[in-house]
This record gives structure tokens, sequence and C-alpha cells, in this order.
């Protein structure tokens, strides 16, 4: 008795060994949160619809929108360190 498999189901397997490794759980982690900062880029910032014509024009107000985010981000971040610790 010979047991044969496709192509398909051999390429499949690989893949799925390579998913399970440790290597590709880290870089998964790690894309969740760059895809959160996109995201947040598209909706609040309008990333996703550029008002320009041009390419530099259009890597300008990319650029804009993305230090106005990162500004954002720090004015939260010292508005949480300022904050007075409460005792219970």
């Amino acid at each position: 008795m010979t047991v044969q498999f496709t192509q398909k189901r051999h390429d499949r397997d690989q893949l799925r060994a390579k998913l399970a490794g440790e290597e590709y759980q880290q870089i998964k982690n790690s894309r969740a949160a760059v895809e959160g900062t996109f995201s947040a880029l598209k909706r609040a910032q309008g990333l996703d619809k550029l008002k320009v014509t041009g390419l530099f024009k259009a890597k300008c107000s990319s650029l804009y929108k993305m230090i106005g985010y990162n500004l954002k981000q720090l004015v939260r971040a010292l508005k949480m360190k300022s904050k007075p610790e409460l005792c219970t």
C-alpha cells in the first residue's frame, strides 16, 4: 500500500509548519500593533483620501498627518504620566 500526497497538500503542510514556529508568532504579534496604527491614521487623520495631486505633495501631506498623529500620541502619554495615582 502506498500513500500519495498532492503537491498542494505538501505545500500546505509546509506552510502550517512554518506558521507554527515561535519566530512567526513574534512577527504576527508585532504586526498587530503596526496595523492598529495604520488603521488609526486612515480613520482619524483621513490618510486614505488625500486632497492633493502629485507624488511630492502626497508624501508631504502624509508626513504631516503622521507627525500630527505622533504628537497626539505624545500628548496622551504625557497626560497619563502626569496623573497622580490614587491611594486606596
